[in-house]
């Protein structure tokens, strides 16, 4: 959050104090915008009317930073979901033929690493994604034993307060 988003910063608490039965407080608003200045605004908005529905007490930054790394978990989960459903697109990048892989390399040695259109690419995109549902159903669960890579790095930067 920067500077510029105080206004709607201010707004939120005071709707959560307000569903809460809590007075405002300007010192404890301070306190939970330097708890929570590294997220997003939009994140930290998304996360706090989370919780205005479904906390039953005051919530901490804590409790926010978690609500922040379940919500963007869920949307990874719901693209994932979206992108494998993908069938039979025509091949994206003929380097890597939608592999993720190509050659780097030829001479001395040929040498394969990954292709520079994994980012953009959604027929490798929805390879992964199906791999990751079905190491879920391999489990037997619709949620995963740990989150996908990317967000578990989310999940461990906001709970250092990095």
């Amino acid at each position: 959050m920067t500077s510029a988003d105080t206004k709607r910063w201010k707004e939120l608490f005071g709707k959560v104090c307000a569903m809460h039965g809590r007075e405002w407080d300007d010192a404890q608003s301070r306190f939970y915008w330097d708890a929570l200045k590294d997220c997003e605004l939009s994140a930290v908005q998304t996360a706090g009317e989370s919780l205005m529905r479904n906390s039953k007490w005051f919530p901490k930054p804590a409790e926010w930073r978690s609500e922040i790394g379940r919500l963007r978990f869920q949307a990874r989960l719901e693209r994932d979901r979206e992108l494998a459903g993908r069938l039979n697109a025509p091949v994206e990048c003929a380097d890597c033929g939608d592999t993720g892989w190509c050659v780097t390399q030829r001479e001395p040695v040929e040498r394969v690493g990954p292709c520079r259109c994994r980012e953009t690419n959604l027929n490798y995109q929805a390879r992964q994604a199906r791999g990751r549902l079905s190491a879920m159903a391999t489990n037997g669960t619709d949620q995963p034993t740990a989150p996908p890579e990317d967000v578990a790095i989310d999940f461990k930067r906001l709970g250092s307060g990095e």
